[in-house]
């Protein structure tokens, strides 16, 4: 079934978070209804009874987002991992996020630590300390990280952000992640990330690929979720309007 009331605690806990930069800082960081609709609401919204548990759980437990840049997708990531960690109830939370290099990891997780120093309302549960971000819930955390050693310490994850899939040259370090997840009864694996040069057997392009044959019913894999922001190749309309197209910030 689909639970509107799951998705609308989603974009609240957003509302807690603070606007870090510019003019705009300070200010509570809503979610546009582009990322509620395509994003959020698939995600959060549809889900199915666990008979082991007797509760409902998401049916996503994969996602892929990509969209070109300036579009707000690193501290859309940052905000879910956040959400994962301390408002979807569950214990012991372990929150990755994983990147090439620490420097490319450290550009997703540093904005998401000033938005946590910066949030009256998470002081008091969020303790921001180096490279890692604590919950008061027991052994729940959100760490960087940047090899496969470093996923292979946190196998029992609750929430794995991989950002700028396209960087990546080798599919270990995702399909770690990816493989982290099974004692936990709703995971989320979420992927953001621009365009690559459309090389078909990059660890990008097979992501990429996956989607639209899933898209196109080549197959059925109901954990599965994506969305791609881009402009058609034979897509005629003027240069604004497949500007616009690719672009929904």
């Amino acid at each position: 079934m689909f639970d509107a009331e799951r998705v609308d605690r989603v974009p609240r806990a957003f509302e807690k978070l603070r606007h870090t930069q510019g003019a705009p800082a300070g200010q509570p960081r809503r979610a546009d209804p582009w990322r509620v609709a395509y994003i959020l609401a698939p995600i959060f919204g549809w889900v199915h009874r666990d008979s082991d548990a007797d509760m409902y759980v998401r049916i996503i437990r994969e996602v892929y987002v990509d969209v070109p840049r300036k579009n707000g997708k690193t501290t859309l990531g940052g905000g879910i991992a956040l959400y994962m960690m301390g408002g979807d109830k569950e214990p012991g939370v372990q929150a990755i996020t994983a990147a090439v290099t620490k420097e490319q990891a450290g550009l997703l997780f540093g904005p998401v630590k000033a938005i946590v120093e910066k949030s009256p309302a998470l002081k008091r549960v969020v303790q921001p300390l180096g490279w890692v971000i604590l919950h008061a819930k027991p052994d729940s955390y959100f760490k960087p990280v940047s090899s496969l050693a470093g996923a292979q310490h946190g196998l029992n994850l609750h929430c794995g952000l991989v950002d700028e899939l396209h960087e990546h040259k080798s599919p270990e370090l995702v399909e770690t992640i990816e493989s982290g997840t099974g004692s936990r009864r709703k995971p989320l694996i979420f992927i953001i990330t621009t365009a690559d040069a459309g090389k078909k057997e990059s660890v990008y392009g097979r992501k990429r690929e996956r989607i639209e044959q899933l898209a196109r019913g080549v197959f059925r894999a109901p954990a599965v979720y994506g969305v791609v922001f881009a402009a058609e190749k034979d897509d005629t309309r003027s240069p604004r309007r497949r500007k616009k197209k690719a672009n929904p910030g």
